[in-house]
């Protein structure tokens, strides 16, 4: 989640139950959308640009994932953002 989404929910002082239902909300969408890029775009991507970018987006929502999350599971989205940039680093340099 941006800055400014955070900024936004700290604007409208949603209730901390309201605040935990969007964050649900968001990890729902984007572990589908990371499915989508794991398994048809990242894996059949034809050109090496092509895999390089949906690396990178796949690392954004991992990052996007990793501002919402707490302890342990924090580490771990980053953790999954680093091997995303590092895969990406890497397809370009071969």
């Amino acid at each position: 989640m941006s800055d400014v989404c955070l900024a936004y929910i700290q604007y409208w002082q949603f209730s901390l139950t309201e605040r935990n239902w969007w964050c649900s909300v968001l990890r729902c969408k984007m572990s589908v959308v990371q499915g989508l890029l794991d398994k048809f775009l990242v894996a059949k991507a034809s050109s090496a640009e092509s895999k390089v970018f949906y690396l990178k987006m796949q690392g954004d929502y991992y990052r996007y994932l990793a501002e919402v999350a707490t302890g342990a599971n924090k580490n771990s989205k980053f953790a999954c953002l680093h091997v995303c940039c590092s895969h990406g680093l890497l397809t370009l340099l071969v």
